[in-house]
């Protein structure tokens, strides 16, 4: 390697190492939820998940040994409900989870304030070139 190879290394490691210590500590440091299915079925009806993760634990519907449409597994007669066993080399799942209606408070929080920036700046600009004009 010449100098200025080892000169990117040198700069470029450092980066690398920041950038995996930072995941890492996100990681441990997010609380996590643990969500309990019920034959199936994650409620998360009523959590309030706020900064942290849910972690889906607990049995799942699968029909093994074929691959599905949603329709079609819908109205399959061969959905099982349970943990998958090893060795299972294909399957379809289905991930339901219950939620209610304000679930998404914060994104929609988010996305109503952007909207009324946007709202805000449409108007202030209107004015401007109505003055323009």
């Amino acid at each position: 390697m010449n100098r200025k190879d080892n000169r990117i290394l040198i700069i470029i490691l450092p980066l690398i190492l920041l950038v995996c210590f930072s995941v890492w500590q996100l990681k441990t440091t997010m609380p996590m939820i643990n969500v309990e299915s019920k034959d199936g079925v994650w409620d998360v009806r009523g959590f309030d998940f706020g900064p942290t993760a849910a972690a889906l634990i607990g049995d799942i519907e699968y029909v093994p040994g074929e691959l599905l449409t949603p329709e079609e597994f819908a109205a399959s007669k061969h959905i099982v409900v349970g943990e998958i066993p090893e060795g299972t080399e294909y399957l379809t799942s289905r991930v339901r989870i219950l939620a209610s209606e304000n679930r998404n408070q914060y994104e929609y929080a988010k996305q109503n304030n952007a909207d009324e920036k946007d709202a805000e700046e449409r108007r202030l600009n209107r004015c401007c070139l109505n003055e323009v004009r």
